[in-house]
Order: C-alpha cells, then structure tokens, then sequence
C-alpha cells in the first residue's frame, strides 16, 4: 500500500523513515484514513521493540503549496517514523541458519514482548511475518506495520475482510481465513509461523496454489519443526505446536506473556548461565551532516524500503524545484539516488512539535 523513504531531519540530528501511499492510490481518500489510523495505533504502543511515530505530515499541494508532492500531483498523508538499519527478520532467514541461543530466542522474546503492549492496548496487528520485522545491527527486533491492524471491540467482534484483500495469506490464521470475528489470538497463531520458520527456514503451510495453502492453514497439522531443525529443544516445538492449533482456545491462555516465560525457560535450558532474555542497549551517535536549514531542493529520491522492506529503485519520483514550507515537526532532508543530502524545508509550529 504504501512506500517507504530514507529521510534525515536536521534540527535533531538522526535518520528517519517516511512512509507515503503509492502513486497508484494517492486519490483514494479511503487509504489516506488507513494510512492515519495505521499512525494513530502505532504511536499508542510504547514498547522498545515498537517502530516510535514521531508525525503524520499532508504533503498535498493544498499544505505544501504549489509544488507539494511530486511533478504528478503525488501527495497525501505521510508517517514520519523511526528508521531502523539493517534487514527484515525474512531477508535475515534467506540469509541462513539463526542462532537458537543469540538470534532465535532473543528475537522471539521481543516480539512476544511487543505483541503483548500491543493487546494489553487492545489492538489487533493481523499481519505479524518475518518482513513486517525489523532487525537492528545490535540483534534487536522492532515490529512495524500496523496497516490492517484494528481495535478489538466486545461490543463489535472484528471480522477479517474476504481473501485477499487484507493481509498476507500465509500468515494468516484459520479464523482470519474464514472471515470469522477475530480477537487477540489471531496474532499468537501468526506468531507461531513466524517462529517456525526462525527454525526450519521454510513455511508450515508452504504451497504455491491459494486453495491448497488454504487447505493446509485451516485444517491441516504442520510437520513438527524438528524435521527440519533436530536440535530443536522439545519445548520450543511444544510452543510452537500450541501457537498454531486450529482452535483459538487452545493457544496459549495467557497470551504472549506466556509465551515469553516459555521462551525464557528454554533459554536456561540450552545454558543454565544464560542471563534474562534482554534489549541490547544501541550506541547513542550523532548522524551525520545534522545543522539545521530553512528550505533547499527535494531532489529525486529513492525509497530504501517498500512494505516488504527490500531495497529497490523508484525513478522520477520528484522535479527540482523548491518545497513550500510544511507542517513537518523539523526539517527533513530527503537522500536521493545519487548519495547526496537534498533538503526540502519544513516550518514548525507548537502544534507539530514532538
């Protein structure tokens, strides 16, 4: 639905990540509400493995002026978030085997902790899957892209949407298949696949037809995931056998919370020395190139990331002339294609001040 861009603001000195629907569907006034809402249930998760929103900007000519958006008119809302370095979990998984004791557990036990934020506030992810996880240099794991995410409401039960149309099929759940209301235990189901395929390096329900993928997610039993890992610990493959029963009831009554603790335990299983499943703390650097400036030219630029957050070019995205002042929280300098840092000014009220 949407692309993502390296950006650095200037005025406080760090890399970040702006997120703006495609060309395709810039009109589409539904898709500019989701793309807010997306914001808007992010930002609520304060959590060290959450991508942190810092804004939500109009880049419409109506709040940049005359040449807001690109030469095409390509404008609308747009997520100013945190930029993480590094891969997704799935392009670390192509890469090969994960350390069960410094990459598998930590990373599991993050997210687990995220996710268990994320229903505490009653939210729904709906598409929990190696590419919507980020990993940064230091092993942490960030959890990103509420774009179908949603309340859940006893008063309303959420019902997934038909096939297809949100969502991403092989990490859905057999409730969310078959469009029937969903809770928070959706998402220990998909969870439950992401974590096997940490440890196996391929799916549980690895089909190339759609209905047979069906089949498989709504009734079928997957392989243990010590057929392809048989160092697996025993209670990690309970775990995961539990994650993806068909029955919601039978997940984990205790949610991700119990997951972690299960996670932890098998830590000290593999090395009884093994410290409490952590974060590892980042350096605090200054990025580079940080002064401050009052406008310049946004150039043509390239996202670093789409949603699959794999790198790829985007061509004449932008012309050079001049950015009217916007309601940005800092100024924002765009990277283009050829390495050099083009600025496109931005004008703070206290309003839009993080």
């Amino acid at each position: 639905m949407g692309e993502v861009y390296l950006a650095r603001d200037t005025q406080l000195g760090r890399l970040v990540a702006i997120k703006r629907l495609r060309r395709d569907i810039t009109a589409n006034r539904i898709r500019h509400r989701r793309l807010i809402r997306e914001a808007q249930l992010a930002a609520q998760v304060d959590h060290p493995a959450a991508i942190r929103i810092y804004d939500i900007v109009d880049l419409s000519p109506d709040h940049c002026g005359h040449h807001g958006g690109d030469r095409n008119g390509h404008g609308g809302p747009a997520i100013v978030m945190e930029y993480v370095e590094g891969d997704n979990l799935h392009e670390r998984i192509l890469r090969g085997p994960l350390s069960m004791a410094s990459e598998v557990l930590p990373i599991a036990w993050q997210i687990a902790g995220v996710m268990a934020a994320v229903h505490d506030l009653k939210i729904i992810h709906r598409d929990l899957k190696p590419a919507n996880v980020l990993i940064t240099p230091q092993g942490n794991a960030k959890v990103t892209d509420f774009g179908i995410a949603t309340v859940v409401d006893d008063n309303a039960p959420v019902v997934s949407q038909p096939l297809g149309r949100f969502g991403t099929l092989s990490a859905m759940s057999p409730e969310q298949l078959r469009q029937e209301p969903l809770d928070t235990r959706t998402d220990l189901f998909s969870f439950g696949i992401l974590l096997y395929q940490m440890i196996a390096r391929t799916s549980p329900f690895a089909s190339c037809d759609t209905s047979e993928l069906c089949e498989s997610i709504a009734y079928q039993t997957p392989e243990d995931v010590r057929t392809y890992a048989p160092d697996a610990p025993p209670l990690l493959s309970a775990l995961i056998a539990q994650l993806m029963q068909k029955s919601p009831s039978l997940r984990p009554r205790n949610g991700f919370r119990e997951v972690q603790s299960v996670l932890q335990t098998v830590a000290e299983q593999i090395d009884s020395s093994q410290r409490p499943l952590r974060y590892h703390r980042a350096p605090r650097t200054m990025s580079p190139d940080a002064t401050a400036v009052d406008d310049m030219t946004l150039s043509e630029t390239m996202p670093v990331r789409d949603l699959s957050m794999s790198k790829r070019e985007l061509t004449d995205v932008t012309n050079s002339t001049r950015v009217a002042p916007m309601a940005l929280s800092s100024v924002i300098a765009a990277i283009p294609a050829n390495g050099n840092i083009a600025q496109f000014g931005g004008q703070s009220s206290a309003r839009d001040r993080v």
